[in-house]
């Protein structure tokens, strides 16, 4: 048509139309491919300049649903022992944790009514394998479970490569018990961890290439130093954890309720004698800290299993509980 507008190539609008569907036509997949390469980019690129600049990142999975506040002690222990490796003046770790648990706590867990989603342990199951795979943290805080997964495929560093000498509080030839060791009795939120908690270090990055070589070696170095300084540490003359019978109880605090910390509700098992069960009203114990004379302090899990700590001490420090007749449970 005569009145048709031309591009500066003398193409109308009409053709130019023609032009683009017949390109969609031949090459609709190559282009959507490609527009989610440069989508997945600019993501990436997006989270890469305004992702929190961090010295370290730890890793935890295992059965542990763990505070805020909790993790923000965490996070303070690291950078208690750590240093500043970027010279920006002050050392920032990132955390991440991944719950999981092995089919025996499921089972357990599902015993005493909580409801386990398969969905939710597949995808977390799958931010694990990532993390070891090509994630940036080094240092692992991990369940026997998710453990043996990962030193199955030799996935963890030998402590001989790492240590001069391998601690009387090795798991086995590659894992330390954390619970064992001054750093994990001695900071809060670390000695909240369940008490078969290990630490190791994983092998460098199969992504190192990819990634920056030099750079994924460098941190790699790093956070290797952390771990050693983790292992090496000492607690303050007069806080490490005793057994020394004299000593007594001076506080037990529940901090869910000073802290308002939310909890899982289902009933949780801590204790049992010839005549009762003994219950907490939610899955709390790993925040309810027993102290001591000595200046020391624990889990309360561990100090009644222990036998440090009685029923009778519940009662005078007023944490409360449930008793149910051993009949009834069965």
């Amino acid at each position: 048509m005569e009145n048709e507008k031309l591009n500066s190539e003398g193409m109308s609008f009409k053709d130019l139309i023609k032009k683009l569907d017949n390109f969609w036509y031949h090459y609709k997949i190559q282009t959507i491919i490609a527009l989610v390469l440069i989508v997945t980019l600019l993501i990436c690129s997006v989270q890469f300049l305004t992702r929190e600049r961090h010295d370290y990142c730890i890793l935890y999975a295992g059965p542990a649903v763990l505070a805020v506040q909790d993790v923000t002690y965490m996070k303070n222990a690291i950078e208690d022992v750590g240093v500043d490796c970027d010279g920006n003046g002050e050392v920032i770790v990132a955390f991440d944790d991944i719950v999981i648990l092995s089919p025996e706590e499921q089972a357990e867990a599902n015993e005493d009514g909580a409801i386990y989603n398969p969905d939710f342990a597949k995808q977390s199951m799958t931010e694990y394998y990532q993390q070891i795979i090509g994630g940036d943290a080094v240092i692992c805080l991990v369940s026997p479970y998710m453990y043996g997964i990962v030193r199955e495929a030799d996935g963890f560093l030998p402590l001989a490569e790492v240590l001069e000498q391998v601690p009387d509080a090795a798991y086995d030839e590659c894992g330390i018990l954390l619970s064992k060791t001054e750093f994990g009795q001695y900071f809060n939120g670390i000695n909240d961890l369940p008490e078969d908690t290990i630490i190791c270090v994983r092998r460098l990055s199969t992504m190192a290439k990819f990634k920056g070589e030099a750079k994924t070696r460098k941190a790699h170095e790093a956070n290797l130093e952390l771990f050693r300084a983790i292992i090496s540490f000492e607690a303050p003359e007069g806080t490490s954890v005793t057994s020394d019978p004299t000593v007594t109880v001076t506080d037990i605090i529940d901090r869910t309720k000073t802290e308002d910390l939310v909890t899982a509700d289902a009933l949780e098992g801590f204790y049992a004698d010839d005549e009762y069960v003994y219950y907490f009203s939610s899955i709390k114990s790993q925040y309810i800290d027993v102290y001591y004379s000595d200046g020391t302090s624990e889990n309360i899990k561990d100090a009644v299993a222990r036998g440090r700590v009685t029923i009778a001490d519940l009662d005078k420090f007023e944490i409360g509980y449930y008793k149910m007749p051993i009949d009834e449970n069965e």
